[in-house]
């Protein structure tokens, strides 16, 4: 592939057809929907420091699942260090073109979980710890669940809803609605999107997983349709998505045509309006539409953003390798991916993004980078996990080492960033998922993964040791008895993100305090209150 290779999404007819266009903020008028005393998803006003609204949140997604045990929980105690890999993770040959590479068995003392039990951050994550601003800015999160194949557990650590639910769909469908509300409620005219999804414009080993990560994180839910997070896919033809927003193939009838559109959708409004008030009668049907036509005649808005967007995407030598095998080099299109993902948060507050979705698709295995059955665990989950997190900090400012660049790095301080996957991996070697020496590889796990939350409102620690940073417990041993003993839930971690971005969790549209695991739940004269405080306490160290 050209190394000048660059940033694509969907041709016009996908984007009629998924109503990309219709993830910009609604700025439909007064005239069009009742108002009422408050914008959707309100918080109360004492979650947040006076002034903060919500944080922006930016979420990668490790695609096919990785181990915990060389990353994020890693145990120094003998027989649940890496959980069956100590030579192999240990013996990795790094390339010296990735600087900072981990020595052997090297990690970092890290904080305590929920039992008590000491945890490390392992080799792989060096690139994270190995940066104190991000280090002492983050929190690990042990997540559980019970789904074994890829189909079920991607929509449900996804959404925090499991298949067939009704209201299922990504956070960043309730962020843009929320924020889009709140832009209706000031009638600031904003018609460029607040939540996007960054995906990989081809994927042949990912295939149908593929498309469903694309499905779901095209999801609605019971939110309105206009509420659809914007989805562009990282390729060699993002200029011509660009050429397509402008519309120049219509000459000179585009503006006759965008006229005939408004004159059609004011005769269909109209046809709605209820006397004596002449107020518009609901319509979700019309309420998508009228969304979409909306940021059809406004792709220029969007076309002059993304024309400034870095588009270019670099090759990238794998870091690390078994043995004497080749370091070889593939195209990094999740550098690339989080290069745009920064470009998106960092715009000028009446552009900027304020939920960014990126799907990790890896350099080597791309397609399912952690799926690493039967081969390669320590080589392949190396080489992603490093380039994900080595990408990550390179566009994370240090406020510690100001660069003239930092105007376009995310800010730690407003922006909440969350690593997630399918779920974790067996830990032993394995084969059909039953322990087989034999084999180099891990299978699927749910028993116990982990999910981590750095900045946002997660205050910074002055020293490391700090205790009860990782959130849940994983049992020592390497063996089919290890799990989650004080696990979360994906529901639970979604609905805190979402109270981080300043969305009610509890609105209508979203979660239920009986859908969260019970320990999190307080009983009180008002739960929904209480139970919000306990998971900014519990998931982000804020009492």
């Amino acid at each position: 592939m050209d190394p000048k290779s660059q940033v694509t999404s969907f041709t016009r007819r996908e984007v009629l057809k998924f109503g990309l266009l219709s993830a910009a903020a609604v700025c439909l008028g007064p005239a069009i929907m009742r108002r009422a005393q408050a914008a959707w998803g309100d918080l109360p006003t004492d979650i947040w420091p006076p002034g903060v609204s919500g944080y922006k949140v930016l979420e990668l997604h490790c695609f096919g699942g990785m181990a915990p045990f060389e990353s994020f929980y890693y145990r120094d105690v003998a027989g649940s260090r890496t959980r069956g890999f100590d030579a192999e993770v240990g013996a990795l040959n790094w390339n010296p073109a990735c600087a900072n590479a981990p020595s052997g068995l090297e990690t970092h003392a890290f904080s305590t979980d929920s039992n008590g039990k000491s945890v490390h951050l392992g080799p792989f994550a060096k690139p994270l710890w190995n940066n104190q601003n991000i280090r002492r800015r983050m929190r690990v999160v042990v997540q559980r669940h019970d789904l074994l194949p890829h189909e079920a557990a991607i929509p449900y650590v996804a959404t925090g809803s499991r298949l067939g639910r009704p209201n299922q769909a990504p956070p960043g469908t309730a962020i843009q609605h929320r924020r889009a509300e709140l832009d209706l409620e000031a009638a600031n005219g904003r018609v460029l999107p607040h939540s996007y999804a960054l995906l990989p414009e081809t994927n042949s080993t990912g295939g149908s997983l593929f498309t469903l990560v694309q499905q779901i994180q095209s999801l609605v839910g019971a939110h309105p349709g206009s509420s659809k997070p914007l989805v562009l896919k990282i390729g060699e033809t993002f200029g011509d998505f660009i050429t397509q927003l402008n519309r120049d193939n219509l000459g000179a009838s585009k503006d006759a045509a965008n006229a005939l559109i408004d004159q059609f959708r004011a005769l269909y409004r109209d046809k709605l309006r209820w006397q004596p008030d002449n107020l518009v009668t609901r319509s979700t049907a019309f309420s998508d539409y009228d969304a979409a036509a909306a940021r059809l005649m406004n792709a220029d808005t969007l076309e002059g953003l993304l024309s400034s967007s870095p588009q270019t995407i670099n090759p990238q030598a794998f870091c690390a390798r078994e043995g004497a095998l080749p370091f070889d080099t593939a195209d990094n299109g999740t550098r690339a991916a989080l290069e745009f993902a920064a470009f998106l948060l960092t715009r000028p507050a009446d552009e900027a993004a304020s939920s960014v979705f990126v799907l990790d698709s890896g350099i080597a295995r791309t397609g399912l980078p952690y799926d690493v059955h039967f081969s390669l665990n320590a080589a392949d989950t190396g080489t992603n996990l490093w380039n994900l997190l080595d990408s990550l900090a390179a566009v994370i400012r240090d406020p510690n080492n100001p660069t003239a660049d930092d105007a376009n790095k995310i800010d730690l301080d407003d922006t909440l960033v969350v690593i997630n996957a399918d779920f974790g991996r067996t830990p032993f070697k394995s084969s059909a998922n039953v322990p087989s020496p034999a084999s180099n590889g891990r299978d699927h796990y749910p028993e116990c993964y982990t999910k981590v939350v750095i900045g946002g409102p997660i205050p910074l620690e002055i020293s490391d040791g700090v205790a009860n940073r990782v959130v849940g417990s994983i049992t020592d041993g390497s063996d089919e008895t290890v799990m989650s003993d004080v696990p979360f839930s994906a529901t639970d971690t979604k609905a805190a993100m979402l109270l981080a971005a300043g969305v009610d969790p509890f609105a209508g549209e979203n979660f239920a305090l009986g859908s969260l695991t019970p320990s999190l739940v307080v009983p009180s004269a008002d739960p929904h209150h209480a139970t919000m405080e306990n998971l900014r306490q519990v998931f982000f160290g804020v009492s």
